[in-house]
C-alpha cells in the first residue's frame, strides 16, 4: 500500500477535477468526464489507497433522469 497523507474511513471533499482526454477515436462510453464532473464539491470517505498511494472512492453511480 502506498503511503500518503489520507487514511481510509476519512472524510474528503473534492475540489476538482483532472483533465480528461481521449485518444483520438475512443468515445467516454463509460461517462468518465460526466461522474469526475458530478463528484465535485461533494463529501466521500475514503476507501483505501492503491498500490501509488492514490485515494480510492466508492461514489454512486449517477442516475438518469427519465424526462
Amino acid at each position: 500500500m502506498g503511503k500518503g497523507k489520507f487514511r481510509p474511513g476519512e472524510k474528503v471533499r473534492v475540489i476538482g477535477m483532472p483533465n480528461l482526454s481521449f485518444p483520438p477515436g475512443v468515445k467516454d462510453e463509460l461517462g468518465t468526464k460526466k461522474l469526475f464532473k458530478n463528484m465535485v464539491g461533494k463529501v466521500y470517505t475514503v476507501r483505501g489507497l492503491d498500490e501509488y498511494g492514490n485515494i480510492e472512492l466508492r461514489p454512486e453511480p449517477i442516475k438518469r433522469s427519465l424526462d
